[in-house]
């Protein structure tokens, strides 16, 4: 009887440990994904000047970040937070608060087109949700004369499907590194996730 109980009790605390080092990691140490983003500075030499964009949310638009400046007409200075973030291929739309100029609340759209020009345009005193988007965006693009704005729209990764297929190469870090080295890593990501 005493020998039956001694190995229960072992395989008890072998099966323990053993489920102890499997569980989990903990959602602070999973790497943080690249989201969507605009980033960059430029001028459209006639409208648009001294525009400086860093706009990020993660990729599914939510959390957003960063602020947005510019000088309309050379004279009218704008800059504030921005309150939402929608990426889609190479466009975006952001809405900030302004926070140091006569709007309350601005709307702009970037386009990224590379090497062809990139449009930049702002409508003033426009809802800020980015899913509602106002009549006239796009109206007000100008070309940029100087410098670059670059769109990333960043695939958010929601299940374990997405990392199939060569799926999981899709996926960087916010360090700009390629998020996972292989397709298990990719579904023990997401399996983690859903745990966490």
């Amino acid at each position: 009887m005493r020998r039956t109980l001694t190995v229960v009790l072992m395989v008890g605390f072998i099966t323990a440990a053993w489920a102890s080092g499997a569980q989990a990691e903990p959602a602070s140490t999973l790497p943080v994904l690249a989201g969507d983003a605009v980033t960059g500075t430029g001028s459209t030499g006639n409208l648009y000047f001294a525009i400086s964009v860093d706009a990020r949310s993660d990729a599914s638009g939510n959390n957003p970040t960063g602020t947005v400046s510019l000088d309309v007409l050379g004279s009218i200075h704008v800059e504030g937070p921005i309150t939402c973030l929608r990426v889609d291929a190479n466009r975006a739309v952001i809405g900030l608060t302004d926070t140091t100029g006569p709007f309350d609340r601005l709307t702009v759209h970037v386009v990224d087109n590379g090497a062809t020009g990139d449009l930049f345009g702002a409508l003033p005193n426009t809802p800020t949700d980015c899913i509602h988007l106002p009549d006239g965006v796009g109206s007000t693009d100008q070309v940029l004369v100087s410098g670059n704005l670059t769109v990333r729209d960043e695939p958010a990764l929601t299940s374990k499907a997405q990392c199939t297929d060569g799926g999981w190469q899709l996926f960087s870090t916010v360090e700009g590194t390629q998020a996972f080295s292989n397709q298990g890593q990719c579904i023990a990501f997401v399996a983690r996730m859903n745990t966490a």
